[in-house]
């Protein structure tokens, strides 16, 4: 078992795994503490140097700040005292918004970022389903029912939209539901604190943030976070997103396995990556739907010339088509290989590919592969329909290998 540690300022962290690669450091989501990360801490740690830590007002970090409650300090502080002067950082939800303004103030600590579910400080606007969740948990909390106002975070980030506890693993709520309560309990008498905020504000900074970032988006989350992700994609430069539609605000706690392929990949040197990228998606997108396997055996090579020539006479649409889809639907990787048992394919361009392509097999065994084809490999639940899009190239490729 990991010792837990503190730093001078009283925040709790763990450290373990093998030391010599760049460490890897865990900050948690807004509704949990470092806990969260207790299904992919033994698989980590045995092949990575792993930092995982309570912000201020979380878990074991239960001491009162003496001035401004400020969580990129509590990362900074943390790296100082564990002599880390360089890192990987991984954010959920407002661990994401951390883990930004950490790249954007000490921009040398940090080797990269995978957000998850971004959040915090990158919400852009209360959308109506967040001022919603916003307003259960005040009338929760003003009327002293602290089990109400864990029950409305529940409800709204680790249910999310169209499902009920019942659709949940009850471990996971079960977790969320302590570590929550815990913040609330810790912070009870902490009206008075004000939290410290980056000037100028990250999301008007995203431009300035020059390392690899990957954001994770769960189709089933808060509108504010799929618009959060939206911009973090298009705001950094050469940001890369992922989306799982079926997941909401929680991802590495609804699908740690997945979550943990996910981040292996990221690690690797960039090109060695699977990871692909997905773009301008959103929950209320259609989604595709499962059809039989297509029985196509196929495989053509597109040189470069002949394929931007085919995509200027092929118009606006072509397609290879089994299961229904449409322009927006969402392209669903995940992380690690996918060889077998990934169910129908459905791949709809606006043009075809401008750079050469390879398919194989456009069925359930194995799906296409190459420049353009949106997906370079990765496991995919059985049963899913995994859908690819790329744009128009004037306007960006959807899903691209990088």
């Amino acid at each position: 078992m990991t010792r837990t540690s503190y730093t001078s300022a009283g925040i709790a962290y763990d450290r373990a795994g093998p030391r010599g690669d760049l460490p890897v450091v865990l900050i948690h989501a807004g509704v949990a503490d470092r806990r969260m990360w207790d299904q992919l801490w033994p698989a980590l740690t045995a092949e990575r140097d792993v930092i995982r830590l309570d912000l201020r007002g979380f878990g074991e970090s239960a001491t009162r700040p003496r001035g401004l409650l400020c969580p990129v300090d509590d990362v900074l502080d943390t790296l100082t005292e564990a002599g880390i002067d360089r890192s990987h950082l991984v954010g959920a939800s407002f661990g994401a918004g951390v883990a930004v303004e950490v790249a954007l103030t000490r921009p040398e600590v940090v080797a990269s970022l995978l957000l998850s579910a971004p959040g915090g400080s990158l919400i852009a606007e209360v959308t109506p389903d967040l001022r919603a969740f916003i307003q259960a948990e005040r009338s929760a909390l003003a009327r002293g029912d602290l089990d109400g106002a864990v029950e409305a975070n529940l409800t709204w980030w680790v249910d999310g939209h169209g499902r009920d506890d019942g659709d949940v693993d009850p471990a996971v709520r079960d977790l969320v539901r302590q570590m929550q309560r815990r913040a609330f309990e810790v912070t009870a008498d902490w009206d008075d604190i004000q939290q410290s905020e980056l000037d100028p504000p990250a999301l008007d900074r995203l431009a300035d943030i020059r390392v690899p970032t990957l954001a994770l988006l769960g189709g089933l989350d808060l509108d504010a976070i799929h618009d959060a992700a939206r911009r973090v994609a298009d705001g950094i430069p050469d940001a890369r997103r992922v989306d799982w539609p079926e997941t909401a605000h929680l991802p590495s706690m609804e699908r740690p396995d997945d979550f943990l392929a996910l981040l292996r990949d990221w690690l690797k040197p960039p090109n060695r990556r699977r990871t692909t990228e997905c773009r301008g998606t959103d929950r209320n997108s259609n989604q595709a739907r499962s059809a039989p396997a297509a029985k196509v055996n196929l495989r053509r090579s597109w040189p470069s010339v002949c394929g931007n020539a085919a995509a200027l006479l092929a118009g606006a649409w072509f397609e290879v088509w089994r299961g229904r889809h449409s322009s927006g639907d969402t392209c669903r990787p995940c992380g690690g290989s996918c060889d077998e048992g990934v169910g129908a394919h459905s791949f709809v361009m606006r043009l075809l590919p401008p750079l050469g392509a390879s398919y194989v097999n456009l069925g359930a065994r194995n799906q296409p592969r190459g420049p353009g084809s949106g997906h370079t490999g990765q496991r995919c639940e059985s049963a899913l329909l995994v859908s690819y899009q790329v744009e128009d190239p004037g306007l960006g490729q959807a899903c691209q290998p990088r």
